[in-house]
């Protein structure tokens, strides 16, 4: 009876150094184990990171909407008030002799056969 108690017993012991790896493979293994544990977590505190970061823009960038569309109605008021008198009382001074200058050919904005459209 002692003898299949030894023989079972044996086997398991000889399945277990079957099945333990060498030292140096053990190591190596354990080494990429720690490495993709912190190069995962490095990477989610990457995605974290900008993750934040992008929100915080996002919500930077409304605000800066809602400054430029204020200086675009303002400017809209300012160009619908100014008009040749007012210019005037800022200082305009009309030229007696306007002068205008071209180079070449006089051109049209036509596309009739025989002119010459741009």
């Amino acid at each position: 009876m002692i003898r299949p108690a030894i023989q079972k017993n044996s086997y398991m012991l000889a399945l277990y150094y079957s099945c333990a790896l060498p030292l140096g493979l053990l190591v190596v293994l354990c080494g990429l184990a720690l490495l993709a544990l912190a190069s995962y977590g490095y990477y989610l505190n990457k995605a974290v990171e900008y993750a934040t970061l992008r929100a915080s823009s996002e919500e930077e960038r409304s605000e800066l909407s809602s400054v430029v569309a204020g200086l675009e109605t303002e400017r809209a008021a300012l160009v619908s008030s100014l008009t040749l008198e007012r210019a005037r009382e800022l200082g305009l001074v009309e030229a007696a002799h306007p002068i205008f200058l071209t180079s070449g050919e006089e051109r049209t904005l036509s596309f009739a056969p025989g002119t010459n459209g741009l």
